[in-house]
């Protein structure tokens, strides 16, 4: 307990240090149209019932976030200051910029402490350093930061969620807690992102096949979770959309060719080792990085499917029809930040005590790093964050 209190403080201050980061964004950058139109809209003019039962003009209509924005404005008595207008794209007002972004600065100020603290926990302090410069490298992670739409609480439902399952895979853990913990997040994502049950699903079937065979466990776990979204879905506006002529760029946006690299390389050296094993030639423990490496392979082909899915059925026409946005992916940002670190951790770990192999990678993953971060702040300098 006295040597996690010091980790704890640390992290303490440390998220301190993000929240009043994310405070100068939020007075930094004006309020945008969607921002606008989602207070307006489907805060400010939606009753709490209307917010419940999904009846807001939203493309997702899950209510957690929409309840949380107008609880606090109405705890601080603050109503949007002029109505919406389609051709105002900017609209810049000290007062809504700290109100409406107090609650998404918390969850991704949250949600970056909780990447260091866990992995500075659970691996090593460096690891955790590591884990937190690749969450701050991403480009999506400045862009969403203070967002006052459901993309932060989203950022860290995913995150949380992953981490949970992570320790599950690791089973050195109270297994009961931890699913205890896991079905409420999973319920919690379910009323936060339509998409969420995707990611609840896939947990599921890769806990089933891993950790827990009996069907009675994912009742509350992923049964409710699904009903809950197929319940909004349901009623949610329907919106159409067309695929811009370079699709892969939304995906890149949220997973970024330098970190696809270090997936593929940790995807081919878990190949390599696995047939080492079954020749019982050189055995190497992969640990909770094989399911999750499993799991973030399926993430990755789920987005490249509804990339599909959307091209096969988009209008003949693009008159009156929005360009499918690259935030719709944005799951597979807190994705590759783990993937990237859990990967990074394992490959250190297998080729400990192997010299030059060790340097080769040092090279590659922190060669990965710097141009990531050089890449994000230079994009970000020139174009800013929306």
């Amino acid at each position: 307990m006295k040597q996690k209190l010091p980790l704890k403080i640390l992290t303490g201050f440390l998220f301190l240090i993000l929240l009043a980061i994310g405070f100068v964004l939020a007075v930094r950058k004006p309020l945008w149209n969607d921002e606008i139109f989602t207070q307006t809209r489907n805060i400010d003019q939606a009753s709490y019932a209307a917010i419940l039962t999904g009846k807001i003009v939203e493309g997702n209509n899950c209510p957690i976030f929409y309840l949380i924005q107008k609880g606090v404005c109405d705890l601080v008595q603050y109503r949007f200051p002029k109505v919406w207008d389609s051709r105002e794209w900017e609209f810049s007002d000290l007062r809504s910029q700290l109100i409406l972004r107090i609650m998404p600065n918390i969850f991704t100020a949250g949600t970056l402490a909780i990447i260091f603290y866990f992995f500075a926990r659970y691996y090593s302090f460096g690891a955790g350093v590591y884990g937190l410069l690749v969450a701050l490298s991403s480009l999506m992670v400045w862009g969403y930061w203070v967002e006052a739409r459901p993309y932060p609480l989203w950022f860290f439902l995913t995150i949380v969620q992953s981490m949970l399952f992570i320790l599950l895979m690791r089973k050195e853990f109270q297994q009961e807690r931890l699913w205890a913990w896991l079905t409420l997040v999973n319920i919690l994502l379910s009323l936060t992102v339509i998409f969420g049950v995707v990611q609840t699903l896939l947990i599921s079937f890769l806990l089933y096949v891993w950790l827990e065979k009996r069907p009675g466990k994912y009742l509350w776990f992923a049964a409710v979770p699904t009903v809950i979204s197929l319940f909004y879905y349901f009623q949610t506006l329907k919106l159409k959309f067309f695929v811009p002529d370079h699709p892969m760029n939304l995906i890149y946006a949220n997973l970024p060719l330098d970190r696809a690299l270090i997936f593929l390389f940790f995807g081919i050296v878990l190949g390599v080792y696995s047939f080492k094993k079954r020749q019982k030639t050189q055995p190497v423990d992969f640990g909770e990085s094989r399911p999750y490496f499993v799991f973030s392979l399926m993430m990755i082909a789920t987005a490249l499917g509804f990339l599909l899915i959307f091209k096969l059925i988009q209008p003949l026409s693009q008159e009156g029809v929005f360009q499918l946005p690259h935030r719709y992916f944005f799951y597979l940002t807190p994705v590759g930040i783990l993937s990237v670190t859990v990967f990074s951790i394992y490959l250190l770990r297998i080729f400990k005590g192997q010299l030059w192999m060790t340097i080769n990678c040092v090279i590659f993953l922190g060669g990965m790093l710097v141009i990531r971060i050089l890449k994000t702040f230079y994009e970000l300098s020139q174009q800013g964050p929306y």
